[in-house]
Formats: C-alpha cells, sequence, structure tokens
C-alpha cells in the first residue's frame, strides 16, 4: 500500500553546498525561509513548512512574496478557511457527478502534511497531493494484538485520562479452542451460519469478562445467559467489522473461520466504533504517540481486513519552480498530473496571491483588456465584478450560439502589478490558449489586490436530453475527452523603479518578443493607407417565381482596378489594398481548397489586370481567403462536415453564425461549420499551390489573427485542444509567411505576430469595465515599429470619423478604410445589411484629406518604438516615439495649450525629429 506522505524535503548535496556558502540575504526575509537557489540576479527562499516562497531581486532588494507576508497584521476580512486560502499556491474546480467543487494546496494538501519539496541547484519542486488522501477515522485501528496495542499505543501515553480514552475505546478479545467433550452448540444467530464460522463449537470467542463469569459458572450457573447475551453481542460486532472491511464481503455468512484464527490464543483488542466528540478524544491521543496510517493498515492486514486504500477525491499536481536570468520561471507538467478518472479536473489557478497589494499600497493593475487597461489598486469598487476574461477571445466550439459579446477580446497572454515603485510583470509562455486572467481589488473577500491566470485544462459544457417523460428535459454535462497533456509555463518578471510602470511592462514585452521571434524595426517609405474592398456577396433573388441564391458584386475586378489607380492619381502613394469576397461564393465563399474567382467579378483577364495595374503603380494587393469558417459548402469543394468541421463540446459538428457587429444579435438561421485545425495542415497548402498560379503576392486570412478554436472529437487521440489548436495556426501562419510576399491579418493574437506583416483592426480601447479605471495603449507599445497595424475602419460604424482619425493619429495606427463600389441599396434583404457606410463615394473625398493631412507624422514616426503615452489633461494626450518625438492629440472642440504649443479643437501636433518645432 501507498503510505501517507507527510512533508518531505530532499536537497541534492550540491545545493547544500551552496546554501552553506550563502552567508548573506535579505533583511526581510522571514526566518523560516530558506535559500534554495540563486544566480546573479535573483535569490529564490521557500518555507518549507509552507511551500509559500518569496524571491529577492538583488539588483533592487525588492521581496516579492508568493503570499502576503504577515497575514495575521494586514488581513482584516478574511476569516477562517478564506484566510488558510490566502496561503495557497494551486487552487483546483473539478467536478463529480455534475457538481462543482474546489480545493487548494494549502488548506487541502500542506495543512495534512501532504507534499513533498525536491530540490537541486537549478530548480525547486513541489508535488503536491491535493485532496485529503486519508480520512482522520482510519488511523484507528480495528483489530490490534495485545503486544502491538500496548508497545505502540497504551505504552507511549503519559496520562492516566489519555490511557483511560484509549481503553475505552476497545474489548479486549480471543478465541479458545474447546475440547471436543466440553463443546457446546454455538449461539443462533439471524443471518449467520455460527455451526460454520465456530465448527460446530470447536472454537469459542472470549473476553475478559466472559472468561470472568465462566470461572463462577459451576457456582452460578445462571450466569451463563449474561455469556450467551455478551458473546452474542461481541460475535455480531465482530463479524459487522469483517464484512464492512472486506471488499468482497457482501453478507455476514461471507465470513470464515480462517478470517478469524489469528485471534486463536492471541489476545487482540477490537475497536467499539465510537461516534462524536468519543471518537475525536480517541483520535487525539491516537495521533499524539505517532501511529500512522501505514501502521494501521498493517494491523487491519495482519487482521485478514483490507489494507487502508486512499480516497479517490484526490488530485497529484507539481510545480516547478526555475530561475531563468532576471526571471521566474514557473510550470506545471500537466502530464504529470493524476487523478482518478471519476473526478473531472476542469481548471488550475496558479499564484493567486504572488506579488498582491494590501490596503496601504498605491499604484495599479495591468490587464491586457483591448489595447491594455488599468485598475487602480484600492478603487473601493467592490460592488463592480471582477475582472475577468479569456486569453484570445471566445473558444466558438465552446460557446454557446446566442449573441455575441461587446467586449474587446484579450490578445496579448500578459498582466501585471505596480506597487510603490516595483512591478510584477508575468508573461504565460505555454498554456496561454487554455487561460483566463483575473483581477480584483481589495475589500470583496479580503484585504489584497491580486491578479493571476487560470487555465481550462479540461473544458466542460453539457447536452440536452430529452427525457420522454413529462419531466421534459434534462442536461448532461460534457467534458473535453482528455486532459490537456502539455506544460503550463508563466515567466515572472521583476520591475525596478526604472521600469515599475506599464509602459515598462510593454517595454519589457516588446524586447521579449524581439528576442525570442526576432522581430524587425519596420522599413520602407512610410505608413501604408490600408483600403479593404469587398467583392461579392451572396443573396436570394426570385428566377420565375423561384428563389434561388445568386452573386451580387458589389466590387468587380475592373472597379478594384480603377478605384486603386484613382487614389494613386489623387496622392495616396502607399496604398495597400485587401481585397475581400473575390473568390467563388464572395464574402461568404465556398470552402477554399482552390483558389477559384468569383466569376459574378469578372473575367480571369480582368483579374490579371487587376494585378498588374497593381505592380505597376507599387500597390500592395492582398486577397482575402477564410480558412477558419466553412460558411458555404458546395459538391465540388471537397468539404466534408464529418471529417473536416470541428466538434462542438456536446460532439455535435460545430456551427458558425453571422452576427450584426452593432449589437452582438445572431442574423437569421445562417450558419456555417467551423473548420476543424485539424484540417488546416491540409486545407491550407492546397490553397497556397492553387493560389499561387495568379502571382500575386499577398494574403490575407484575416480570421486566423483572432479566431482560436478547439475540436472536441470523442477520440483523444483526435482531439484538438484549444493550445493544440494555437500551436497548429501557429505553423501554418509561418507557412503563409514563407509561401506570401506579405500576410495580413485581423485582431492580432500574440502568436501570430512574428509571422504578419499587417494587423487589420486592433483594439483603440478595452472593454470599459465598471472595476476598470484607465484605457492605455499597450498593445500598441508592444507593436509600434515592429508590425504594421490599423485600428477599425474609420467609415464603418464611425459615430465620429473625426475621433476616429485622431485615434489612430494618437496611436500611431495607419488609416484603414472599407468601402465597396455599388450603392448601399444591393446590400438590403440580405446578411450583409449591417455594413452600412461603405459606399465608397461617400467616404472618398474624406480618406484623401485624411491621408494628406496624417502622412507627414506618421510617416515621421513609422518604423520607431513608442516608448510612452500619457494624459495631460482632459481629451489632450501625448505619445512619445524615438528620436525625440512627440505627438499631442486634442481631442476637446476647443484650443487647448501645452506648454508654448497651441493645438486647435479636434486637432493634433507634434514636436522632434526633423521637424525640430512643433507642426
Amino acid at each position: 500500500m501507498r503510505s501517507s506522505w507527510l512533508c518531505h524535503v530532499t536537497v541534492s548535496l550540491t545545493l547544500v553546498m551552496l546554501l552553506a556558502a550563502c552567508v548573506f540575504a535579505a533583511e526581510d526575509i522571514p526566518a523560516a525561509m530558506t535559500l534554495m537557489m540563486e544566480n546573479d540576479y535573483l535569490q529564490f527562499y521557500m518555507d518549507l513548512s509552507t511551500a509559500e516562497f518569496a524571491v529577492n531581486n538583488l539588483a533592487t532588494g525588492d521581496l516579492w512574496f508568493s503570499n502576503p507576508a504577515n497575514l495575521e497584521s494586514r488581513e482584516s476580512i478574511a476569516r477562517g478557511t478564506a484566510l488558510q486560502r490566502l496561503k495557497a499556491q494551486l487552487a483546483i474546480e473539478y467536478s463529480f457527478n455534475a457538481f462543482a467543487r474546489s480545493l487548494d494546496s494549502h488548506t487541502d494538501s500542506v495543512l495534512f502534511g501532504q507534499y513533498e519539496i525536491t530540490a537541486t541547484s537549478d530548480q525547486v519542486r513541489v508535488d503536491y497531493k491535493i485532496g485529503k488522501e486519508y480520512n482522520d477515522e482510519v488511523v484507528i485501528p480495528l483489530l490490534i494484538d495485545e503486544e502491538r496495542f500496548e508497545s505502540q499505543l497504551l505504552n507511549r501515553l503519559t496520562s492516566d485520562g489519555d490511557r483511560k480514552t484509549l481503553l475505552d475505546g476497545y474489548d479486549l478479545i480471543w478465541l479458545v479452542e474447546v475440547g471436543e467433550e466440553q463443546r457446546q452448540a454455538p449461539l443462533q444467530i439471524s443471518m449467520l451460519d455460527t455451526n460454520q464460522l465456530f465448527e460446530n463449537g470447536r472454537y469459542e470467542l472470549y473476553t475478559p469478562e466472559i472468561a470472568g463469569y465462566k470461572e463462577r459458572l459451576e457456582d452460578e450457573p445462571a450466569l451463563q445467559a449474561r455469556i450467551d447475551s455478551a458473546r452474542l453481542q461481541l460475535i455480531v460486532r465482530m463479524v459487522e467489522l469483517i464484512v464492512a472491511n472486506r471488499a468482497e464481503y457482501r453478507s455476514l455468512t461471507d465470513v470464515t473461520t480462517e478470517d478469524i484464527l489469528q485471534l486463536l490464543d492471541n489476545p487482540t483488542y477490537m475497536y467499539k466504533g465510537l461516534s462524536g466528540f468519543r471518537q475525536r478524544n480517541l483520535l487525539a491521543v491516537i495521533n499524539s504517540v505517532g501511529y500512522t496510517v501505514a501502521d494501521a493498515s498493517a494491523d487491519r492486514v495482519a487482521n485478514h481486513l483490507d489494507e487502508i486504500q486512499p480516497n479517490a477525491e484526490v488530485f497529484d499536481i507539481p510545480i516547478i519552480y526555475r530561475l531563468d536570468g532576471p526571471d521566474l520561471v514557473v510550470t506545471i507538467p500537466c502530464d504529470q498530473i493524476v487523478h482518478h478518472e471519476s473526478y473531472q479536473l476542469t481548471s488550475i489557478s496558479l499564484l493567486r496571491y504572488f506579488g498582491a497589494a494590501d490596503t496601504t499600497q498605491q499604484g495599479y493593475i495591468f490587464v491586457p483588456d483591448g489595447s491594455g487597461a488599468l485598475i487602480s489598486l484600492n478603487n473601493g469598487k467592490t460592488q463592480m465584478h471582477a475582472w475577468a476574461s479569456n486569453i484570445y477571445g471566445p473558444d466558438l466550439a465552446l460557446t454557446s450560439a446566442g449573441a455575441l459579446t461587446s467586449t474587446e477580446n484579450v490578445y496579448l497572454p500578459v498582466f501585471g502589478i505596480k506597487h510603490e515603485d516595483k512591478a510584477l510583470f508575468v508573461i504565460i509562455e505555454e498554456g496561454d490558449a487554455l487561460g483566463l486572467i483575473k483581477a480584483d481589488v481589495s475589500g470583496r473577500g479580503n484585504s489584497f489586490n491580486t491578479v493571476h491566470s487560470e487555465y481550462r485544462v479540461k473544458p466542460a459544457g453539457s447536452v440536452t436530453l430529452d427525457t420522454g417523460t413529462a419531466h421534459g428535459s434534462r442536461s448532461k454535462p460534457m467534458y473535453q475527452s482528455r486532459l490537456y497533456n502539455g506544460n503550463i509555463t508563466i515567466r515572472y518578471s521583476f520591475l525596478g523603479p526604472d521600469q515599475a510602470s506599464w509602459v515598462g511592462m510593454a517595454s519589457y514585452y516588446r524586447e521579449y518578443l524581439i528576442n525570442k521571434y526576432g522581430l524587425q524595426k519596420l522599413s520602407g517609405e512610410g505608413t501604408p493607407f490600408y483600403l479593404e474592398l469587398i467583392g461579392a456577396i451572396h443573396r436570394e433573388k426570385p428566377f420565375f417565381g423561384i428563389p434561388r441564391i445568386v452573386q451580387e458584386p458589389l466590387t468587380t475586378f475592373k472597379e478594384a482596378e480603377e478605384l486603386a489607380v484613382e487614389l494613386v492619381a489623387d496622392g495616396i502613394d502607399n496604398l495597400h489594398v485587401v481585397y475581400s469576397g473575390w473568390l467563388e461564393g464572395g464574402l461568404h465563399h465556398y470552402y477554399p481548397m482552390q483558389a477559384r474567382p468569383e466569376p459574378a467579378l469578372g473575367k480571369a483577364g480582368e483579374l490579371d489586370a487587376l494585378k498588374q495595374a497593381m505592380e505597376e503603380r507599387g500597390i500592395a494587393l492582398s486577397m482575402g481567403v477564410n480558412f477558419a469558417n466553412a460558411w458555404r459548402d458546395s459538391t465540388t469543394d471537397r468539404f466534408s462536415p464529418t471529417s473536416d468541421a470541428s466538434r462542438a463540446i456536446n460532439r455535435r459538428v460545430a456551427r458558425v453564425y453571422y452576427y450584426n457587429p452593432a449589437t452582438g444579435d445572431r442574423i437569421g438561421a445562417t450558419a456555417g461549420y467551423l473548420v476543424s485545425p485539424a484540417s488546416y495542415g491540409k486545407l491550407i497548402p492546397s490553397f497556397v499551390r492553387d493560389f499561387a498560379k495568379y502571382g500575386i503576392g499577398g494574403l490575407a486570412p484575416l480570421e486566423l489573427g483572432y479566431q482560436l478554436s478547439s475540436d472536441f472529437r470523442e477520440d483523444p487521440d483526435r482531439l484538438v485542444d484549444r493550445q493544440q489548436s494555437r500551436k497548429i495556426v501557429e505553423t501554418q501562419l509561418k507557412y503563409l509567411q514563407e509561401n506570401s510576399a506579405h500576410v495580413t491579418v485581423e485582431g492580432g493574437n500574440a502568436y501570430a505576430l512574428p509571422y504578419v506583416d499587417t494587423v487589420l483592426q486592433i483594439p483603440f480601447q478595452s472593454s470599459n469595465y465598471n472595476i476598470v479605471d484607465e484605457t492605455v495603449p499597450f498593445y500598441q507599445m508592444v507593436t509600434h515599429g515592429l508590425v504594421n497595424y490599423t485600428g477599425k475602419p474609420i467609415n464603418v460604424n464611425a459615430a465620429d470619423s473625426r475621433v476616429s482619425f485622431l485615434k489612430a493619429i494618437e496611436y500611431g495606427a495607419s488609416l484603414y478604410y472599407k468601402w465597396m463600389k455599388s450603392d448601399f441599396g444591393v446590400l438590403k434583404g440580405t446578411l450583409f445589411n449591417t455594413l452600412n457606410s461603405v459606399q465608397y463615394t461617400d467616404w472618398y473625398d474624406l480618406a484623401i484629406s485624411q491621408y494628406q493631412e496624417a502622412k507627414e507624422v506618421l510617416d515621421l514616426v513609422y518604423g520607431k518604438l513608442m516608448l510612452g503615452h500619457q494624459r495631460l489633461d482632459d481629451g489632450v494626450y501625448l505619445t512619445r516615439y524615438e528620436d525625440g518625438i512627440s505627438v499631442v492629440v486634442n481631442y476637446n472642440d476647443f484650443s487647448v495649450q501645452v506648454g508654448d504649443l497651441t493645438i486647435g479643437g479636434k486637432d493634433f501636433t507634434w514636436i522632434g525629429g526633423d521637424a525640430h518645432e512643433a507642426k
């Protein structure tokens, strides 16, 4: 059997020598903490009695604690279990019989002594057994022979009261073999064959009391009734105890003579089966002498009972800590997680309280909500919901097909917290696609401001079943067919006074991406002007009174050529055209195993003429293609929902729907299929090979920049979890980069950035949750100068196009319009009538004038890193770049004075660079 763990620490000889050589430590390191590892930047300490740790930044002397230090004096809200949870490094959620439950590494592991710390010179590993491995009462010996009872229990007690408590919990019993001439008929007990058990009276069960009665029986025959009564109760209790502790036994008649022969002439103590405070008192006495579960199990086996089995509701989860230069890297190897299959481990939260700030500290939490958002420490917004969001947005194979939310996505797997003059910045390196980021302020459940990550290692959903009865339907829980089996890896960076801000965090992450992926600064003639042209849509039209689907051209090949040539002639000299809806079927084109143009847009020669005209005028052309969704199917496109579509969590084919971008409501019942990421490896190369015949250099697989979904197949080997999906998309984007002149996507999830040239529609705002205090351009500060980007099209759903224009100036973004050549009327009665304001004539002149107005400043900062951003006054913002260039934007309707500068209403200016003065 496996014995109870109890806390165990293993430290290598190398580490022991290292620790012996360390004579200096930070003054504020708690005495209970031991130095476990160090390098030139950091020291890592751990309290071996709790597994809490502290990191000492040698450059600044700052200490960062995994859990709030001096908790008793700093915590004024949490009590009892809630207080104990503040000491945990790990929390899990799981489901059993459809009921959700939670455990944590402190209250459900450390306090039980169920963890093991193993340390070497370069890592510290903590193996947690979360969930009580054995119930308290199993340590009580059920049957234990007299010698062991006295040596292991009774003789170790010094208190007469404790000795009495122990003895009061047991009966001393033994078997006696009776001579044939003295045998009596065994007692008759219902549901028990005493003749078989005691071999027709060959054996009799004794206690000291029965033995005493036996000595007096000759003189007092009436004592036979007492003997029979005492023996009857004793036999029943003994047999019931045996049945209860032998898994294969179902009734009293299963007990045989072999099960009790160890009692022959061997006095043994049998537990009386106490309850309530009497059992608790007995437990305390047994625990006080060091008698263990292993001892109790051995005594059970010696008495023909089953050995003690651990509870099934236990989860073995390791955490590995490593120092990597100036960073702490924390890993959970999920392939090493062990738990019983009956318990569905759905999520893991890691280091909830690392870097937590209390009510006396000032600063903020940074969360990557849209462009970025700050939550001020102790902002008092405890009546608002805590902040939480999925990294990389919703998984369309997991979410319901209801309305979309109007919130911004989280595109970057990072977060941080700043208090006073230091900051903790976190990068999720592995497991990011499974992650959620959560942040909250003090005052809700405890006295601390916190931000951390959680991981859905086994996503869950439900399926509705028709019971076929008057009770109607019921829901059955559904789970991913296996646990995520990769790593969760998180990098914690410790920023000193010169970097302790969201700007410092952005700079740190930018350098991280540059070093990891080799990103380089943009080079070229300046900021592009982006124009997305819509080719064709499908619509229903009557044909001899019968409705049929036809393709409606919005911008033909010829019209696209004419419009692009006209723009260049009118002064837009760095034009990049994204042509969507050019494939057969239009915007909702057919499954693109081949690159077949939509016939309604013109002949093949006209597409070639478009390409030639673009090349002659230096216009970049990218052709849109949707690999993520199969909106329409035909008999010739080789799409099979069975093999090529993802499965939703309920194991049905996953569908996608068309939504009103303004309201988030679903439009009609129109649905497409969610393409399985497993199909990308066949689909994308097939398209690229066929697309090459057109000689067009650019591709715009827009959805690959923001849409990330699982394929919840029942077969674990065919399942594509979301982290696997992320890897597949990353691989395919790299393939597209290697086989295209330029790649354009939309949204810009972090894993896409190294492989694309342009990201359209990056967020210019956060979701503006009530708990948030400020929106910041974190995303822009990370990417500016490395990747071309735009905001949303200035003309689409723009309440104030001037504000959208100024926001592009403030955030250093290229101007972006979405147009069609046809009149808006052709969209009426179609799925696409929400594409308002896209008729080009309404916006042409404004686009030209905005480009001319913005060109000089955007070209000035093109390819330069963004170094700072601040609010100067209400509606007035300054963005600072390399080479001393600063751009100031005034959103007010009136002029403002900034130093010696006067900035007109709804206007901007810049300082520095080649300009030398305000422009």
